[in-house]
């Protein structure tokens, strides 16, 4: 029996897999995928010569000689390499021929070969012969659809429709429709397809973070599957999800797709769809995030409103704060000149930032001098959860000079910190370790003993200690830092807590040289702390300092 030159072909793509014994996983399954396996292994050792046995004389040289020429490339990869013993007892040329003709002539080859990703491989077997599709629901059936549409593979979806797959089948394990995940890589042959075999163009199955077909079409950038899809009938104005959720304008906003942005337009997308609450955006602000200047100025010339109010979780941005974030210059620019408010408040929870506190926290000295210039609130308090003030902000980052800017701006070095996780300006400098910027703000009167915050807050020092910066530790102490100040109410560490929790050892020897209160009271846990976590030189030097572990 001789390989047809349809098998040759395959059999080069085959060998593209990779390493033979990833091949041997994908392959052991049974005794004629384990000959099929053998065989692959003796072309890439270089036995061209039990391949020329097996083709056939008016077989195509063009398909042929790159078929041999693979295996004497793979041999020198390979060469040196050997199987284990009773393997290698099995070894016989005509049984792996045999071996791999059966599989080549099965029933589930086309769904084995899409399984493995051999796209091509198994467009050229369904153009060349009749392949039924195996029965029963095993992975094979349920996976092959989605290498199919990934890859624009016609031919194995082509098979797959007219043997009865549903074309709205959910992808295993997950939201996403066949027409969804085409749309979303593009796929036009496979969106042609599945919308002629009666996918549903608007279908939503109710999970937070779905898309439809549209919307992830158009996060991609698709234009001609998004014109696919509107001609369909695709609503383009749905939202569906409200976490995380996002338009079809909105999603091709974000990713700077300026043609599909004005196919939406041109079909009616509304331009001021408000956010979603969980990192929701407006198609303004979320161009305005991702910099992206000629989307903006669409978005502007479409009515596009410059202040709608962030969305209130997960970090929610007007678009100046958006793109005062990402330091998009010429685009505050814009959206200034557009009459956006520099001193909108922040979104309500999550690290909600103004402008200018988010320019600060980024280190961004030239966004900061352009919100300063246009009136930019130098003091504008935090917001609530894990807020700062732009000073806060910048000196959490180390940003020296956009400290320099916000102090002669009139910014407040002893602003209070916010309620969740917040610092004044000086503990969020000691915290990073900030030597330089904590000798900047202690000359400008920080005071070094402001209380921490209610939650999980810290003293100056409680902070710099924390994170073992025994620098900055020697600064506060020099500067007059209470060593024994008290913890914050909910999730406190004092100085000497934090210290052994981190396993810090020369700076507990810091703290017990500059007087720090070893009681050892059924209050004390600093020997837990440092104990549970591995700590034990340092639990011992606390116990050679009179602490004790709790009663």
């Amino acid at each position: 029996m001789a390989l047809t030159t349809v098998d040759a072909r395959l059999l080069c793509i085959i060998l593209e897999a990779g390493e033979e014994y990833m091949a041997y996983d994908r392959l052991s399954n049974n005794l004629e995928t384990f000959h099929a396996f053998c065989l692959l292994i003796a072309i890439k050792r270089g036995a061209s010569a039990y391949l020329e046995r097996w083709i056939p004389d008016n077989a195509n040289p063009s398909l042929i000689v790159p078929l041999l020429a693979q295996a004497d490339t793979l041999a020198m990869r390979f060469r040196g390499r050997s199987l284990p013993k009773w393997k290698q007892d099995h070894v016989d040329d005509s049984e792996y021929a045999l071996g791999l003709i059966k599989i080549l002539q099965g029933r589930s080859l086309v769904l084995w070969l899409a399984y493995n990703e051999f796209y091509e491989a198994a467009s050229l077997l369904l153009e060349a012969s009749d392949v039924l599709i195996p029965d029963g629901g095993d992975i094979l059936r349920l996976l092959s659809p989605l290498y199919a549409v990934i890859n624009d593979c016609y031919h194995v979806l082509s098979l797959l429709i007219q043997e009865g797959m549903d074309p709205n089948s959910r992808i295993p394990s997950s939201w996403w429709t066949l027409l969804k995940v085409a749309a979303l890589h593009g796929s036009s042959l496979s969106v042609e397809q599945l919308l002629k075999a009666g996918a549903d163009v608007n279908a939503f199955l109710g999970n937070d973070r779905e898309r439809t077909a549209l919307q992830a079409a158009a996060e991609g950038g698709h234009q001609a599957v998004v014109e696919q899809l509107l001609k369909a009938g695709a609503d383009v104005n749905t939202l569906r999800s409200n976490v995380r959720g996002r338009t079809a304008l909105r999603a091709a906003a974000e990713g700077g797709h300026q043609a599909v942005v004005e196919q939406f337009l041109k079909a009616g997308a509304d331009v001021n769809a408000p956010p979603d609450e969980d990192e929701g955006r407006t198609a303004l602000q979320a161009a305005a995030e991702g910099g992206h200047q000629a989307v903006v100025e669409q978005l502007l010339k479409a009515g596009a409103d410059v202040n709608v109010p962030p969305g209130e979780y997960r970090g929610g941005r007007t678009a100046l704060q958006a793109a005062a974030k990402g330091s998009h210059q010429a685009v505050v620019e814009q959206l200034l000149k557009a009459g956006a408010d520099v001193n909108a408040p922040p979104g309500k929870y999550t690290e909600g930032r103004t402008a200018l506190q988010a320019a600060a926290e980024g280190g961004h000295q030239a966004v900061v001098e352009q919100l300063l210039k246009a009136g930019a609130d130098v003091n504008a308090p935090p917001g609530e959860d894990k807020g700062w003030t732009a000073l806060q902000a910048a000196a959490k980052g180390g940003h020296q000079a956009v400290v320099e800017q916000l102090l002669k701006a009139g910014a407040d070095v002893n602003a209070s910190p916010g309620k969740f996780e917040g610092r004044t300006a000086l503990q969020a400098a000691a915290k990073g370790g900030h030597q330089a910027v904590v000798e900047q703000l202690l000359k400008a009167g920080a005071d070094v003993n402001a209380p921490p915050g209610e939650g999980r807050g810290r003293t100056a020092l409680q902070a710099a200690v924390e994170g073992g910066h025994q620098a900055v530790v020697e600064q506060l102490l020099k500067a007059g830092a209470d060593v024994n100040a008290p913890p914050s109410k909910f999730g406190g560490r004092t100085a000497l807590q934090a210290a052994a929790e981190g396993g810090h050892q020369a700076v507990v020897e810091q703290l017990l040289k500059s007087g720090v209160e070893v009681t050892g009271s059924s209050r004390s846990c600093e020997i837990e702390f440092a104990e549970e976590n591995n700590h034990h030189v340092v639990a011992d030097i606390l116990r050679a300092a009179g602490a004790r572990r709790r009663a």
